[in-house]
This record gives C-alpha cells, sequence and structure tokens, in this order.
C-alpha cells in the first residue's frame, strides 16, 4: 500500500511497532509529531484484539485522522469491526489500489459510495475488481521499515519476506499489525 501511495506522489510512512519495540508512549509520540491524516491498521485474525486496541488508542491521539483496518479478518468480518467507534472504514480485499483509490477521494472531497472494495457506517459498497498482473505491482517500501530489526533466529542475518501470491499462505508468514499512516 504504502509503495502504490508514494509512487502516486503521497506522502506515507510505516510504525512496525513490534520491530521497534514502542511502547504506547513511543507511538503516542511518533503519531503526534506526525499527524496522520490517515491511519490504516494491517489484520489478522490471531491479533485482531491487539489491532483493535491499536486503532481505539490511534483514534485517541489522532481524533481527527480516519482509522481504516483492512486484512483478512477486517475482510470477512467488516461489520463487527465498524461495530467500534474508533473505526472508520474496513477495507475489503486487496487494499494496494483499493487504498489509493480512498486517498485520492478523500483528497478530491469525493463521495467514499464510489470507492469500490470498502465498508462504512451502513455501507458496503461492490468488490474491487481483484488484481490481474502482481508484477505489475510496485516493490514493497522497504525503506520505511526498520529492516535493521527483521533477523532470522536472532542471527546477524537480515531477512525480509516477499510475499509472490495470494491467498492463505499470507497467514503463515504476517504475524503482527503494521501500522501505516498517510497525509492528503
Amino acid at each position: 500500500m504504502a509503495a502504490v501511495l508514494e509512487e502516486n506522489n503521497f506522502p506515507v510512512d510505516i510504525i512496525d511497532a513490534s520491530a521497534s519495540d514502542l511502547e504506547w508512549e513511543d507511538l503516542e509520540i511518533q503519531l503526534k509529531k506526525s499527524h496522520p491524516d490517515i491511519i490504516t491498521i494491517t489484520e489478522l485474525t490471531p491479533t485482531i484484539e491487539k489491532a483493535l486496541e491499536t486503532a481505539k488508542f490511534s483514534k485517541k491521539v489522532c481524533p481527527n485522522a480516519l482509522i481504516i483496518l483492512g486484512g483478512y479478518h477486517p475482510t470477512f468480518n467488516y461489520q463487527e469491526t465498524l461495530n467500534n467507534d474508533f473505526v472508520n472504514i474496513v477495507i475489503r480485499g486487496e487494499r494496494e489500489y483499493t487504498i489509493l483509490d480512498l486517498v485520492e477521494n478523500i483528497e478530491n472531497d469525493g463521495d467514499l459510495n464510489q470507492v469500490k472494495g470498502i465498508a462504512f457506517d451502513n455501507v458496503v459498497t461492490p468488490e474491487k475488481e481483484l488484481i490481474t498482473d502482481l508484477d505489475s505491482l510496485p516493490y514493497p517500501a522497504r525503506h520505511l521499515l526498520p529492516m535493521d530489526k527483521y533477523k532470522l533466529l536472532n542471527m546477524d542475518t537480515k531477512i525480509s519476506i516477499l510475499i509472490t501470491s495470494r491467498g492463505c499462505l499470507q497467514c503463515s508468514v504476517l504475524f503482527v499489525p503494521l501500522l501505516f499512516y498517510a497525509w492528503v
């Protein structure tokens, strides 16, 4: 998502609080310093409680920011996710170009009903078409991540994951929600 937004000239940042061993106070300092307009949180079912806690905390620190959840759990449980008053929008399905459509829509004061693949309030827009050519996606914006923190078995060997397909394989390699934010 960050790479697609950067490619389209939207400033973004990523906080991997887990890899950086951030405490809530550290996250608060970073959020207050950056004043993001949009905060997205990637979510899987095993970490839904932590993601919701992060979303609630983020909304408290940045009350005017849109809080957006995406990932497997929110995709299939968007109504349950939206029952939390601190979650504004859920991205359902693939997020790379949905987030771009959403950010462009928000920047242009558009109608959210026109953005495919989202749910908000009592609205569920039609599904967005799947990306047919995954090779067309830009490489991940790794320069926004604390790459020095990603190690294999606590060795000096640095690692990075590049998911080359779609499906449940992703569940086995992504464990912790990432906080992603943008300015519009």
